[in-house]
């Protein structure tokens, strides 16, 4: 479990197959996991490169304070970029909807984006909207997306459970 608050960006070290690092932040020493074939077909592992910046923060443990929402790192989906643009001192971020995902996004909910935790600001028809400070842009792998760009995606685990709650009350 993690709060979706990210430490620190980190480049990826080059391996042949998939893998996740795993970052030691007291003595800053790396280590490699390889990560199941499930999923590396949910997001976008496959495409990243030598030095593509990825998103760590160290997992939630049951004492720690809750800063962020409940991120699980489980992606639910591969949604695309619709615009990034700076208004003002922060910077305004849609991001496409898929329709089987949409009854899990609310404003002022919860949503994860490359495993950082947002408030969503908006909710259109086909997208959604977040706003980003300008240190997160800056601390994160966001600094560098742009309108096409795609996002690992994570909905609001709190949401889904409620769904599932009402699908098997229904029924009975």
């Amino acid at each position: 479990m993690f709060t979706g608050l990210i430490e620190e960006p980190e480049r990826r070290q080059h391996c042949r197959e998939w893998l996740l690092s795993h970052i030691d932040f007291a003595t800053r020493q790396s280590s490699h996991l390889r990560s199941s074939r499930g999923n590396n077909r949910a997001h976008e592992l496959q495409k990243l490169r030598r030095s593509d910046r990825v998103n760590l923060e160290r997992a939630l443990t049951a004492d720690g304070q809750l800063g962020g929402h409940f991120v699980q790192g489980h992606i639910d989906c591969v949604s695309r970029v619709v615009a990034f643009e700076k208004k003002g001192p922060d910077f305004r971020l849609e991001v496409e909807l898929p329709a089987g995902f949409a009854q899990y996004v609310a404003r002022k909910g919860s949503i994860a984006l490359n495993g950082i935790s947002l408030t969503v600001a908006d909710v259109f028809p086909k997208s959604f909207a977040v706003w980003i400070i300008p240190y997160t842009r800056s601390h994160t792998n966001l600094n560098g997306a742009r309108a096409g760009d795609l996002l690992n995606v994570e909905f609001d685990i709190l949401a889904k459970y409620v769904e599932r709650v009402l699908a098997v009350r229904g029924k009975k």
